[in-house]
């Protein structure tokens, strides 16, 4: 009998080792079921959706955006479909954004390659497929909750940096105008909305002079003012109007690195160079960076761990590394709740899993295995309650996240 007895505290002391630092360390929280919601195969690629929230106990897409059209739905069925151009008449690379409440969507024809000078222009459309502004000459890039719309001079052969941008208003029409600080039309250059909506951030780098010209813009009603101007001599560091791997944050800063650097830095809302640290490995994702939602650390994806540095000084925090067989991918970061974060993990070996991360003290809250295949495009919060939306090739799928979503 004593020998039985032994035996068994043997085994439960034995899973008690074994299973114990694994549920510390959060690898195993992979509990949470995803309830399929809404679901529809298409015949063509899907780019974006917008979802409607006017009804939270039924989601389904407002509008779901394809490569050169955009298809509006009403309680899950498709109403209506508008084509901003035929692809069959002409080949040229189109643009596509929306302002990030979904309020407007942006086409634009980008006259790169050889589409041909008259491969230019773009329309801006409401969310009932109604144009509310056209621009024909310039190429409309970013389009603002408020209506603000970012347009830059087309570039030809050889150019990778437009001559100016030009603000628009859709009260006012043109508002401002932005000039190339260089000279040199060779180098990367960027205007974009913060977060917030309430600026605009420009970079200009010059690959021949090596520097970096940044300035700040307050949008003001249907006025931009100039709130700071300045020139770093940095080597060239990544600031690529298609790939967002920096990171910024109203009333802030901004976080970004040199060009195949492992070392980081961060310029204050003053526009001054606070700090610079080396956290020992090259960022190499689009997306890199994510503030934390309060604004007092900066998450970094360096595909097999997830690292976390103080804003104030870039001090390290905390680290989380990845399973085996598994990297984080570079759609970035999703904002959860107060204090969570979400990013996607893929491997070759397995199907994608989104994590679910305290951004506080790097602990897993969450693993959700996703369905095969699938990609995400947007992960929404509503009344507590955490959508999915993806893609699984051409069909789209909505799901509702089970069990405790409160984060």
């Amino acid at each position: 009998m004593k020998r039985k007895t032994k035996a068994v505290l043997l085994v439960v002391l034995l899973a008690l080792v074994l299973i114990y630092p694994m549920i510390g360390r959060g690898a195993e929280k992979d509990s949470i079921s995803l309830n399929l919601v809404w679901e529809k195969e298409f015949n063509e690629p899907i780019v974006d959706v917008i979802i409607d929230t006017s009804n939270t106990k039924n989601i389904t897409p407002k509008v779901v955006i394809f490569n050169d059209k955009f298809s509006i739905f009403n309680k899950g069925k498709e109403v209506r479909t508008i084509v901003f151009f035929d692809k069959k008449k002409k080949d040229g690379y189109i643009r596509i954004s929306r302002s990030p409440n979904g309020k407007y969507i942006l086409f634009a024809k980008d006259p790169v390659d050889l589409s041909g000078p008259d491969w230019i222009g773009g329309t801006i459309y409401n969310d009932k497929g109604n144009i509310v502004m056209k621009i024909p000459k310039e190429i409309p890039l970013y389009v603002s909750d408020d209506g603000i719309i970012i347009a830059n001079a087309p570039t030809y052969y050889g150019e990778t940096i437009p001559s100016y941008w030009t603000i628009y208003s859709l009260q006012n029409g043109k508002i401002s105008k932005i000039f190339n600080p260089f000279k040199s039309n060779i180098g990367d250059a960027i205007l974009i909305f913060t977060k917030g909506q309430n600026y605009i951030i420009a970079f200009f780098s010059s690959f021949k002079r090596k520097k970096t010209f940044i300035s700040l813009y307050k949008i003001n009603g249907n006025n931009i003012k100039t709130i700071w101007q300045t020139t770093f001599n940095f080597e060239y560091f990544h600031v690529h109007p298609y790939y967002m791997n920096f990171g910024i944050l109203d009333n802030v800063g901004f976080v970004n690195a040199y060009n195949g650097s492992s070392k980081i830095f961060f310029i204050n809302w003053e526009g001054q160079k606070q700090w610079e640290q080396d956290i020992k490995m090259v960022p190499k994702r689009s997306n890199t960076f994510k503030f934390t939602q309060n604004g007092k650390s900066i998450v970094i994806n360096l595909v097999y761990k997830i690292i976390s540095v103080k804003t104030s000084n870039g001090a390290k925090e905390w680290e989380y590394k990845l399973d085996k067989d598994y990297a984080a991918m570079g759609n970035g970061f999703y904002t959860i709740g107060n204090n969570s974060i979400g990013f996607v993990a893929k491997s070759n070996k397995y199907n994608s899993k989104l994590l679910i991360l305290n951004a506080l003290n790097g602990e897993i809250e969450n693993v959700i295995s996703l369905p095969d295949k699938m990609s995400i495009l947007n992960i929404k919060e509503l009344n507590k309650t955490i959508y999915i939306i993806g893609k699984t090739g051409n069909k789209l799928a909505i799901y509702k996240m089970g069990g405790n979503n409160e984060y």
